[in-house]
């Protein structure tokens, strides 16, 4: 699987400022859900109402001055997947990231596998989020989106792959970087067991993470883990 992404900005012409949110975690849910819905022309009756209960398919949260963004918005979409996959390669962000070495790519990972190698157990993502941040969302004239991140907060299971090339931000590493790797060419395989532990993969053009300002690039956020 090859993407190539370059850095852009992208003015937003829609009148709602919540409809590009709603509607990326709206045609996720349809894609991955194996349920189909109909119209029914029952009518419940009082009685039937107030014997049931549920939950609505989204949150929407917003929020201010988060990640280097004035306008957050976070759409949880309280869905849980459960995965087990084989990825023969994965590679985003082909460009020249200003590093003196030419195009590279921000993320190449081969043999690829979520969940265990053994297929004996499965990478489980719990309450799926999307969220995007903006700088000026109310205003039509200089709206910026400055990232999309698409992650969990509660991953369990494990993820094996030879990390050719990997951007990641680890927020307990430490080091050098605090916590920022950009384009490591590290070329083994290594194993990532997550334990209820935060997973995302963040596309952005300027990020604020710790005391690192405006990042830029093609990310997987996790903590401090750095595999076996």
């Amino acid at each position: 699987m090859k993407i190539n992404c370059r850095q852009t900005i992208v003015k937003l012409l829609f009148p709602d400022k919540k409809f590009l949110a709603f509607l990326a975690a709206a045609a996720f849910f349809i894609m991955s859900s194996p349920v189909c819905f109909a119209p029914t022309k029952e009518v419940m009756s009082d009685l039937e109402l107030s014997n049931v209960e549920g939950q609505a398919l989204i949150n929407v949260v917003e929020s201010s001055n988060v990640n280097g963004s004035t306008d957050v918005i976070r759409v949880n979409m309280g869905i849980d997947w459960t995965v087990q996959a084989y990825v023969g390669s994965m590679k985003l962000g082909n460009y020249d990231n200003g590093n003196g070495k030419g195009l590279g790519w921000d993320e190449n990972i081969t043999n690829l596998f979520l969940g265990s190698v053994d297929r004996s157990s499965s990478l489980v993502l719990s309450g799926l989020y999307l969220e995007v941040g903006f700088d000026n969302l109310s205003n039509d004239a200089t709206r910026k989106l400055n990232y999309i991140e698409l992650g969990t907060n509660s991953a369990t299971g494990s993820v094996t792959g030879t990390m050719n090339t990997v951007s990641a931000l680890m927020a307990s590493n430490g080091g050098s970087n605090t916590g920022v790797v950009t384009r490591l060419a590290d070329g083994t395989t290594k194993t990532i067991t997550f334990n209820n532990e935060s997973l995302s993969l963040l596309f952005t053009t300027k990020y604020n993470y710790l005391s690192s300002s405006n990042l830029s690039g093609i990310f997987i956020k996790m903590p401090g883990n750095t595999g076996t």
